[in-house]
């Protein structure tokens, strides 16, 4: 009966959409369209050139032969061309259906950037909030190819991919400034929204996003509580995907190197209906091999058991180094222009990863923590005959395994070289993810326009570990974690004079569920559990900015969010060896099947959450503009279901909240050549989520109240036209008030996970043309620098990366056409050998690291085919 309303919402939604759709064929008249060519003073056509209708967010960019054609909304009655080296002009539309424009050489101001921030389109520099926006060429310019990569370049974010105990580097961990989730259970929920093009990603699974034919890529800095919601507790990542051009164009490249790299993209553009229906398709293939690699164990191992793991592992058996990159990506875009005042936009994207684990490697292991024994201890004392056979013979679903004899699991298989392991297990990622979206926009007048942005994801991912990275089969861990949901959210947008706002509504619902099979101690512990949710979410937001004169205005907005959870909780442990150990009672456990540790049925929690945003904004002049604000954000609540021994409750944990102020300063400075913005930040963290370790069990409890504060600085300097430097620091002072659950494994002086204290990144880039023709040599160079940084919550010594400094280069020869591009690169060329991940579990008596990949060397050619239309 569920699943039928269900379904039913769903209908209602799209029927609605639909039904806004075919209304424009009758609401609507024939649009305005205007085109033309630009060029320089002698005469050349201009590729590349920004053309906008004035005080609107309508733009579009010349083409190879500098061509343009855009369409003019209602109002619009002026046309902006600017052209980084040459001087902005504006020329008035005055009913002309051809406009050509002849730019002349000036200034070479820095390239201006808009984002949505604000679910508007605006000037990263007039946005009131710490944004690091990238455009599609900064993008190319750093080699940045999926989203992870964008955080070298931000202050205070770290962007972890190699979640500990999942065994991939699929799962996408943000943290900005200090707060984040590194956990992947399908009951945790992330700190930092991912978005892309208006479409929320529930799961952190699957969502390390290709930037494959991407327009720009936002880092929102700061609780988004008010416009994006539930789960940017932290901040959020705002992805925007290109837009068919207008014009038919097509784009390859292919990229080879180190490790057997071998990287293809392909995106081309098809105008289905002059200026009506235009469509856009590309597809990517990332492949090189790994850095970690396996090695045979030449000693003794005759551990090898007959293994009770199933059908969980079976699917990801895949061979080769760990730590290589197999994935692939598809995108395709249609694009409706229904007439100057309606446009409907249809995306779908599939992207599917055939990878092995991760790149760990077991750093130490231990019989004893405190003199509580682990299952390390636990397994050695059976292979030393030292306990009783019930406990180690006859271990369910291997019957006559006998542990006595067996080669003990010690330091033996502890490699000297960060980059190999002696593991044998079946370890990889299977991941099929995709989407597809609907988004209507809908200009009511001049004044009021709204927006409909409808989204289904769908996930299936197999995914598994070994974790004693030995010859032994003492510990393995698999995930089977399918996952759907279903997004809608409407905008209504009003602009006047002096009032600007945004109202909406908006719905979240998902289904999935993970079936997870932890092996550890050669079968002592056989942790099996089938978990299900159902999550839903409703919220009704609005903000909006009043203008008080011509350079001050005030803002102000709130959300209230309401949450629905339900979750069917299945673990179990088929060995039952907590009741066997006597850590509980038969008697305590009220079922009869003593390897089911969760209680049966389906939980519920709901939640309801407001949140407010209150600020002022101060235009000293066109250039300079300062900021502050108060913000709220928060992270939903769940339940712990990876648990080893029996629970008579389901184990639950509340909401974590945040409270940040902030105040800022952008500026543009010297004819728009230097940029130099500033922002300080303090943040009341509250609840905080924290893994808490009860024997081999990692709990989530609100065990913490913490406090941060920092400082970020990015700067830009054209110091010629050819030639740009741009930079950035941040400082962050994160730290722990109270803990308020006295098993917490946290220490009030321990710093957090994922947070270097100082982080800063400094590049330059530097165009020599040469020749008649002006082709050109282009330069870049970044060096990124981070303190010492703690891969995990517990601090942990041994998974501490001290402070590092990463060195990237490229050199890239361009045609006078710019129709083809030859590169080649570097990044980490000094070949640093850092950790990016790693996990301490002290009730298992592991530790093991997770290594990035060392210098890497790229050679690649791009051509690009215009039409000559």
């Amino acid at each position: 009966m569920k699943n039928s309303i269900q379904k039913q919402d769903y209908f209602k939604v799209l029927l609605l959409s639909a039904v806004l759709l075919l209304t424009s064929f009758s609401v609507f008249a024939q649009e305005g369209i205007v085109s033309g060519t630009v060029n320089d003073a002698s005469g050349a056509t201009l590729p590349g050139v920004n053309v906008v209708v004035k005080n609107t967010s309508t733009g579009a960019i010349t083409d190879f032969d500098g061509n343009y054609s855009i369409t003019i909304p209602e109002g619009g009655e002026t046309l902006v061309f600017s052209y980084v080296g040459y001087k902005t002009q504006e020329i008035a539309i005055n009913g002309q259906s051809t406009i050509n424009a002849v730019l002349a050489e000036g200034s070479f101001g820095l390239e201006e950037v808009v984002v949505t921030s604000r679910k508007q389109s605006e000037n990263v520099q007039e946005v009131p909030i710490s944004v690091s926006a990238f455009s599609a060429k900064t993008l190319e310019a750093r080699g940045i190819e999926n989203v992870s990569g964008i955080a070298d370049f931000i202050p205070n974010v770290e962007i972890d991919v190699t979640a500990p105990f999942s065994g991939s580097q699929s799962v996408l961990s943000p943290y900005i400034r200090g707060i984040g989730q590194i956990d992947f259970a399908i009951t945790y929920e992330p700190a930092v929204g991912l978005y892309v093009d208006g479409v929320y990603f529930g799961r952190t699974v699957g969502s390390i996003i290709d930037l494959l034919d991407v327009e720009r890529v936002e880092a929102l800095k700061g609780p988004q509580g008010t416009l994006f919601g539930r789960n940017t507790i932290a901040g959020a990542l705002n992805i925007t995907t290109k837009d068919p051009s207008r014009t038919f164009s097509a784009t390859g490249q292919l990229t080879t190197g180190n490790f057997n790299r071998l990287d293809t993209k392909v995106s081309v553009d098809i105008p289905l209906v002059e200026d009506k229906l235009l469509s856009s398709f590309s597809v990517s293939s990332i492949n090189r091999d790994g850095h970690m690699k396996r090695v045979p164990y030449t000693g003794p191992a005759n551990a090898d058991l007959a293994s009770p793991r199933g059908g969980v592992f079976s699917d990801v058996n895949l061979d080769g180094e760990q730590g290589n990159q197999n994935n692939d990506t598809w995108r395709a875009k249609l694009k409706w222009l229904a007439s100057e005042k309606f446009q409907a936009t249809f995306s779908g994207d599939y992207e599917r990863v055939r990878e092995n684990q991760n790149a760990s490697k077991i750093l130490a292991m231990f019989n004893d923590v405190g003199g509580a024994p682990t299952i390390v201890g636990a397994y050695n004392a059976c292979a030393a005959g030292l306990l009783p056979p019930e406990l180690c013979d006859n271990i369910a679903n291997a019957p006559g395994l006998t542990l006595t004899g067996s080669t003990p699991y010690d330091e033996r298989f502890i490699t000297d070289d960060p980059f190999t392991n002696y593991g044998t297990a079946d370890a990889g990622t299977k991941i099929d993810t995709w989407g597809a979206s609907m988004t209507l926009d809908w200009e009511l007048s001049d004044k009021l326009a709204f927006k409909s942005i409808s989204g289904y994801r769908n996930l299936q991912s197999r995914f598994a570990e070994d974790q004693d990275f030995s010859p032994l089969d003492f510990g393995t861990a698999g995930f089977i974690m399918p996952q759907k949901q279903f997004t809608q959210e409407f905008q209504l947008v009003g602009n006047s004079d002096k009032l600007k706002w945004i109202g909406g509504l908006y719905y979240f619902t998902e289904k999935g569920s993970v079936t997870d099979q932890v092996i550890l101690g050669n079968g002592l512990v056989q942790i099996y559990g089938q978990n299900f949710v159902k999550n839903k979410s409703y919220a009704a937001f609005a903000q909006a900015t009043y203008n008080l004169s011509e350079k001050w205005s005030v803002t102000a907005g709130a959300r209230l969010t309401n949450e629905r959870k339900e979750l069917d909780g299945r673990q179990r442990d088929l060995n039952s060896f907590a009741l066997k150990t006597g850590v509980v009672s038969p008697a305590d456990f009220p079922t009869t099947d003593l390897t089911l540790y969760y209680p049966p049925g389906v939980n519920e929690q709901t939640f309801s959450e407001p949140t407010f945003r209150l600020g002022t904004e101060y235009k000293f002049s066109e250039n300079v503009f300062a900021y502050g604000f108060f913000a709220q954000g928060f992270k939903s609540g769940g339940w712990t279901t990876r648990v080893t021994s029996p629970v008579l409750e389901a184990p639950t944990f509340e909401p974590e909240k945040a409270n940040t102020y902030e105040l800022g300063l952008k500026t543009d400075l010297a004819d728009n050549t230097f940029r130099f913005n500033i922002a300080a930040f303090y943040t009341d963290y509250q609840n905080l989520q924290i893994t808490v370790q009860r024997g081999i069990t990692p709990f989530v409890e609100n065990a913490a109240q913490a406090t941060i504060k920092g400082l970020e600085v990015d700067a830009q300097w054209r110091a010629s036209e050819n030639l740009t430097f741009s930079g950035n620091l941040g400082f962050i002072d994160a730290s722990y008030n109270e803990i308020t659950d006295p098993n917490a494994v946290i220490q009030e002086d321990f710093s957090f996970v994922n947070t270097p204290d100082f982080s800063s990144s400094l590049a330059m880039d530097w165009i020599i043309p040469f020749g008649e023709n002006k082709g050109r040599l282009i330069f870049h160079t970044d060096l990124s620098s981070k303190s010492e940084i703690y891969n995990d919550v517990e601090n942990t010594p041994l998974l501490l990366q001290d402070g590092i400094t990463l060195l990237n280069a490229s050199l890239s020869l361009e045609s006078a056409s710019r129709a083809w591009k030859i590169s080649m690169g570097g990044t980490n060329i000094t070949d640093q050998t850092y950790l990016v991940g790693g996990y301490n579990n002290p009730g298992v008596g592991i530790i093991y690291g997770t290594y990035a990949r060392p210098a890497e060397f790229n050679l690649g050619i791009t051509y690009k085919l215009f039409s000559n239309n």
